[in-house]
């Protein structure tokens, strides 16, 4: 190959600086075609990448997995608390006789609960004074809550 001194001083000159898209002393194997090829990039590096993406992508799902399954196990240790406090459990349930207003002790007409017992505890009282319900405590503890008529507003377990 003849080449003058000029460009196989700039060639030293680039291969200092870490330019290696062409090697002086390799100077009869061809100029790389790509960017892939000048960096050295084979198919077993390839492959080797492809194996490292597969690893990668193996612990994003297991980390996606462990938190999924630590919010499961989270939900499952509040749920007794949503349960007791729900509609559909029998003791707060309004199809429950115990939480009717056909009960006695729920009722509009027990002197307990009436508006003009002025010493009563379940009666509700707005700031005026006036009464907008009242409030009869429940056998497995909280309370149930009715309006003036009787009718069931809404219930506590506390």
């Amino acid at each position: 190959m003849n080449v003058n001194k000029k460009t196989i001083k700039i060639w030293e000159k680039n291969l200092k600086q870490g330019y290696r898209f062409f090697q002086p002393h390799n100077a009869y194997k061809p100029l790389p075609r790509t960017l892939r090829e000048a960096y050295g990039y084979n198919a077993y590096q390839e492959i080797k990448d492809t194996e490292l993406n597969i690893k990668e992508t193996t612990k994003a799902y297991v980390a996606t997995l462990i938190i999924a399954l630590l919010a499961i196990a989270i939900s499952f240790a509040h749920a007794d608390d949503y349960w007791e406090s729900s509609p559909y459990n029998w003791k707060n349930s309004v199809n429950n006789w115990d939480n009717t207003e056909h009960n006695w002790d729920n009722s509009p007409n027990n002197w307990k609960n009436s508006t003009n017992n002025y010493d009563s505890t379940t009666v509700i009282r707005n700031n005026k004074g006036k009464a907008t319900g009242y409030s009869v405590p429940k056998k497995g503890g909280g309370y149930n809550h009715y309006d003036l008529e009787g009718n069931r507003t809404g219930y506590t377990n506390e």
